[in-house]
């Protein structure tokens, strides 16, 4: 479903719709087989900063970008718009979402599978 999601935001029109598959994407990658409902925004963006970041400083960067993120998103499912924040630039946002969505899916397919997010977030020995 990711690729598939991916593939449709590039194909949308407009940035409102952009956004809404984005998120569907990303959110299938980041929250893949989580069964518990509670703090999806914050698991959303921790998976993502885990799974991607290869530094503290990488993985702050990318926590905060996806939390960006995903407010944009609920903006568009739940407004049909995209909100204007001072210092967000939308297109920017959404290119750099569509990135991190291909770096996902680039590293799921070398790895051959999901990751487990219990044993990424807490770590191994």
């Amino acid at each position: 479903m990711p690729l598939q999601r991916l593939n449709y935001s590039k194909r949308r029109g407009n940035n409102i719709d952009k956004t809404i598959e984005l998120g569907v994407a990303l959110e299938s990658i980041f929250l893949h087989k989580c069964s518990d409902r509670d703090q999806l925004s914050y698991r959303f963006r921790l998976h993502g900063a885990l799974f991607l970041g290869n530094s503290k400083h990488k993985r702050l960067e990318i926590f905060n970008f996806l939390k960006g993120f995903y407010r944009l998103r609920s903006d568009a499912v739940h407004s049909g718009g995209l909100k204007k924040r001072k210092s967000e630039n939308h297109k920017e946002m959404i290119d750099k979402a569509i990135r991190l969505c291909q770096q996902s899916i680039i590293k799921i397919i070398n790895m051959g599978k999901f990751p487990d997010w219990d044993e990424l977030t807490l770590g191994t020995d």
